[in-house]
């Protein structure tokens, strides 16, 4: 994280007020801190995260649908969800209808919802704002690591004893996300073929190699009620690894289709329903594992989407959005300050929490690493482990 002067000066203002929401897109310290002893590196535990990219910038309104807003009316009067059939999670917000698996997470305690998530002077191009959230830096656009690569720099010495990926994605090519400044071993998975490749070809023999790997996806009958789409296969397959003793510690995916510039209804509720019906499979998957216990899941989206809906009945690049945070270890609610309304057309939401708080708390209170080796700051938690 930069640690300039001018970067001090930016630092968002804080927010007062009772609960975690008021505390908000302040926080986010741009300079290292002493180190919590209890915060040193874990080198035996066995927590496991799977973290999913929406790319394309979901509409988080109509995700998280603000359904007692009379002004979320009055931007969307053509796309919003009617109040009728948003499923309600508390009197102020419901899910998208779509959402029907997600909203029974959240009823059991396993979901979650850390809504208005963003930075300061957004950037609105995917790739821009991608490589934002990718790298958890605000200030050099040349940074080539990412966040989840800086904490495999540090997790690598206590990993060194498994010949297991460090981390596994299902991408063309290694996400940003996942580059250290070393030589992971990092896997990529074709789910079409079955077969597993390495980023660097110097660290397959120290590796477990790909045919090796292939015992770890058996053909086993899925214990969830996954649909039939490429995600949720994706997602299957990460099932089996973890259940099969797989000790990756770190499995990125991807979600495609929520750039949805006009005629949006239709696409964006295809695509929640495949998220929502996916992450419940893949849950309930994880559970019937027993192994629910050692993952959590995370998706993001890299921008959300304008609170006005445009001419062609979809929405604009936008700002914030809500983050989903799952898994059996959780506490489950809503968190986060509400993103305002009173706004006037084609203006945006104003971002109340920093990405990077959710990092913090991943980081720490999850994979117990000390959130300013990687992010070389830090920042009050989110309550939600």
């Amino acid at each position: 994280m930069p640690t300039s002067s001018s970067s001090t000066r930016r630092e968002f203002l804080r927010l007062t007020g009772q609960g975690l929401g008021l505390a908000a897109l302040a926080g986010f310290t741009p300079k290292l801190l002493s180190r919590p002893s209890f915060l040193s590196p874990d080198t035996t535990n066995e927590q496991i995260l799977v973290v999913i990219h929406l790319a394309g910038g979901n509409d988080g309104l109509n995700t998280l649908v603000p359904y007692a807003d009379d002004n979320y009316y009055r931007l969307r009067p053509r796309i919003a969800i009617p109040a009728a059939k948003a499923l309600k999670l508390n009197e102020s917000f419901g899910l998208h209808p779509a959402c029907g698996g997600l909203r029974d997470l959240y009823d059991s305690g396993q979901l979650s919802v850390i809504q208005n998530v963003g930075y300061e002077n957004p950037n609105r191009t995917h790739f821009g704002s991608s490589k934002i959230w990718a790298s958890a830096n605000l200030e050099n656009d040349s940074m080539q690591t990412g966040w989840l690569g800086r904490y495999l720099d540090h997790h690598q010495k206590s990993a060194a004893i498994s010949r297991a990926p460090a981390a596994i994605h299902f991408s063309s090519q290694t996400p940003l996300a996942l580059r250290g400044k070393q030589d992971h071993r990092i896997a990529r998975y074709d789910a079409t073929n079955r077969a597993f490749s390495f980023a660097s070809e110097s660290i397959v023999s120290s590796t477990l190699g790909e045919r090796d790997l292939q015992q770890f996806v058996p053909n086993d009958s899925p214990s969830g009620n996954y649909p039939e789409t490429p995600f949720a296969t994706n997602l299957r397959t990460t099932a089996k690894m973890i259940g099969n003793d797989l000790t990756t510690k770190i499995y990125q995916l991807t979600l495609n289709g929520f750039d949805t510039h006009s005629h949006q209804a239709t696409p964006h509720e295809n695509v929640l329903h495949d998220l929502s019906k996916s992450l419940a499979a893949f849950q309930s998957d994880l559970r019937n594992r027993q192994i629910a216990d050692k993952v959590l899941t995370v998706a993001f989206s890299e921008f959300g989407r304008r609170p006005s809906e445009n001419a062609t009945r979809g929405t604009d690049h936008g700002t914030a959005g809500p983050i989903f945070v799952l898994g059996s270890s959780i506490k489950g609610g809503i968190y986060g300050t509400s993103p305002s309304l009173e706004i006037a057309p084609y203006e945006d939401l104003v971002p109340t929490t920093d990405f990077r708080r959710v990092y913090v708390t991943l980081l720490e209170d999850w994979l117990h690493t000390p959130a300013a080796l990687v992010l070389g700051g830090t920042s009050a938690k989110l309550p939600i482990l």
